[in-house]
């Protein structure tokens, strides 16, 4: 993640929140696949990075998203709401993730995961775009 933070000013500077989720997913995705597929250290260690990058990127857009989108007295009370559900999601995953694991393989779950987060690769700028159609009195098409 270390490696893949210093990306974010770049992607900001060229692209819109939808299309930097967008780049999350498919580098999680990409990371889940990779990891599907490993059959030995350096495998996980390239799908590690990817998953890295990703994750890098999600914590510093959805904080400048939220705090665009939020006045100053609540700036403090979004950003931590925001934490709180990072970690509980964190918390949360492995009691939902292992019975998934135990029947279905690591690799299936893996996979799982990949076709979804393609899907929100996919969605992200699709639902910005519709967003803003409606926002600005267009019918979405």
């Amino acid at each position: 993640m270390a490696l893949g933070a210093p990306l974010f000013p770049r992607l900001r500077a060229r692209l819109r929140n939808a299309w930097i989720y967008a780049f999350i997913a498919t580098n999680m995705a990409l990371g889940f696949a990779l990891l599907a597929m490993a059959d030995g250290l350096v495998m996980v260690l390239v799908a590690l990075f990817f998953f890295g990058v990703g994750m890098s990127q999600m914590y510093t857009n959805s904080s400048t998203w939220l705090l665009g989108l939020t006045g100053a007295a609540l700036r403090g009370r979004v950003l931590g709401g925001l934490t709180t559900a990072i970690y509980a999601g964190q918390f949360v995953l492995p009691f939902v993730a292992q019975p998934i694991i135990r029947e279905a393989g690591i690799r299936n779950t893996f996979i799982v995961l990949v076709v979804i987060l393609l899907i929100l690769a996919a969605a992200a700028p699709l639902a910005s775009r519709w967003a803003r159609r409606s926002a600005n009195g267009v019918q979405p098409s």
